[in-house]
């Protein structure tokens, strides 16, 4: 058997990769191991095994973070995590690697969290060693972790993914501010046996009773008097303050980052151990956070998300993986890093718990297609304050141009989303993709060496085109306009209408 072991700085994991050309043991073995100390979480993925206790207890410290460990709630605990994963992934469960985790007797609070994967003739396999105390972060981590790897490797033929240390955190710490229960459950601790959750704690199956469905979820979020959303979307437009669920999952990002930038693409790619423990922990986690949400947040982005891990198998670096998941949205690294250095002047500079109403939304958009210019109808005369149309510049303006503009309103557009009302976000992603597509196949057609003609006459139906699918979203646009915003004539004051005496 030929194997690797990587010893990395990323939350203190240790992962180790081996190859084996024999059959997987898992499927014979699991008759064999029903009785014999191991716990089975419900859809059977994970298989927790707890090692005697030693009676040594090492000085773990104080804190609400830390946990005890016990077989049966870590299964649960590890189903839990993967069912928000999967809600924040769009997924749905098709697992095929079993997860074995071994719990030994803890030696310190920053133990090392050994995450290995083991290629089989018929599939994958994997497992986690875990100290039986440790911080319900770092847990939260190490099963984000192993989920991911188990989706990455589904399509590879033996070399096993790697996964970015920002997609780990980041959707470990969104799944955090963002679940509909609490993820990791903890053993009794009180003289009736309820759990510092809140929930009763039993050592029998009946624990997977409340492992992942709607109906025990809401039964239990019912009796805590709280209530249970599908998406953190539904929670914001309730408006209920009780909600478990958050209105806003950036919420303690935004605070955080106030005092400290988010982090840059560079230092998100490659942090090290600095930035991953200690005090710059903090500001990691929240940058890639924000880096995960605001990709899920593109048009089609939690299919991206899923894609980017599907290709991660097939590449030796995630840039190659990421581009070609994103390709819709990105053609190269550079326009990744200027798109998230928007993101992070925008992100830093406002307010994100307020969105615009619909009347001011409305406006907003309008603003961004129909912009004033002004124009002179003659050397000597005063300009003109008139209005330019999207459609205008496409067929008005020479190409150098229009690409210095059009790149301007798509960075409009992306700003303009994160604060626009709800119902007028679908309209401004369309604006925005539709001059995105325009860009790109206008630029096609400027490489090859035609003739010109020929070029001229794609370039006219590009243009007809785009400016067909424009005059469909302004429709939208003024169908959409509010009821106490009534269109109001043009005043004779635009170069359109003046003609000379």
């Amino acid at each position: 058997m030929r194997s690797a072991a990587i010893f990395c700085a990323l939350g203190l994991f240790g992962v180790v990769r081996a190859q084996e050309s024999s059959p997987s043991p898992f499927g014979e073995d699991l008759s064999r191991l029903r009785g014999s100390g191991f716990h089975y979480s419900l859809s059977k993925q994970f298989i927790v095994h707890a090692q005697p206790p030693t009676g040594w207890m090492p000085t773990m410290g104080e804190g609400p973070d830390l946990v005890r460990l016990e077989p049966n709630l870590l299964a649960i605990s590890c189903e839990r995590i993967k069912h928000e994963l999967l809600r924040a992934l769009g997924e749905t469960d098709q697992w095929r690697g079993a997860i074995r985790i071994e719990l030994h007797p803890a030696q310190n609070r920053n133990e090392t969290i050994q995450i290995a994967s083991t290629h089989y003739s018929d599939g994958w396999s994997y497992r986690m060693d875990l100290p039986d105390r440790m911080e319900v972060p770092r847990l939260i981590d190490a099963v984000v972790q192993t989920l991911l790897l188990e989706m990455a490797n589904r399509t590879s033929t033996g070399r096993s993914a790697e996964i970015p240390a920002w997609l780990t955190y980041g959707l470990a710490q969104q799944l955090r501010q963002d679940a509909v229960l609490e993820l990791v459950l903890r053993p009794p601790s009180r003289k009736d046996g309820s759990s510092f959750d809140g929930l009763t704690a039993r050592t029998d199956r009946s624990w997977s009773a409340v492992d992942t469905t709607a109906e025990r979820a809401q039964k239990m979020a019912t009796d805590r008097g709280v209530r249970v959303f599908g998406s953190v979307a539904d929670a914001t437009a309730s408006g209920d303050v009780s909600s478990l669920v958050m209105a806003n999952p950036l919420a303690k990002a935004h605070e955080e980052l106030r005092a400290q930038p988010p982090l840059t693409l560079d230092e998100l790619s490659w942090p090290g151990e600095d930035e991953l423990l200690g005090p710059s922990a903090a500001a990691y986690r929240n940058s890639a956070q924000l880096l995960v949400c605001d990709l899920a947040r593109l048009p089609d982005g939690r299919s991206c998300l899923r894609a980017f891990v599907d290709e991660l198998s097939q590449h030796f670096n995630w840039q190659m993986a990421f581009l070609k998941a994103f390709h819709s949205q990105f053609d190269t690294q550079r326009d990744l890093e200027k798109w998230w250095a928007l993101k992070v002047e925008n992100f830093t500079e406002r307010d994100l718990t307020q969105t615009w109403p619909d009347d001011e939304s409305w406006r907003k958009l309008e603003e961004i297609i129909r912009p004033p210019v002004e124009v002179r109808t003659a050397a000597d005369e005063m300009p003109l304050r008139t209005e330019i149309t999207l459609q205008g510049i496409l067929q008005g303006f020479e190409f150098v141009r229009q690409g210095v503009i059009l790149q301007d309103k798509i960075q409009q557009f992306m700003l303009l989303r994160v604060r626009v009302s709800q119902k007028l976000v679908p309209l401004v992603d369309a604006y925005r993709q539709a001059l995105q597509d325009y860009l790109k196949k206008r630029q096609k057609i400027a490489v090859p060496k035609l003739a010109k003609g020929i070029v001229s006459k794609k370039l006219d139906q590009l243009t007809m085109e785009t400016v067909r699918v424009l005059n469909g979203l302004d429709t939208r646009l003024e169908e959409m306009r509010p009821k106490d915003k009534q269109a109001v004539p043009e005043q004779n004051d635009t170069a359109s209408v003046l003609t000379n005496p």
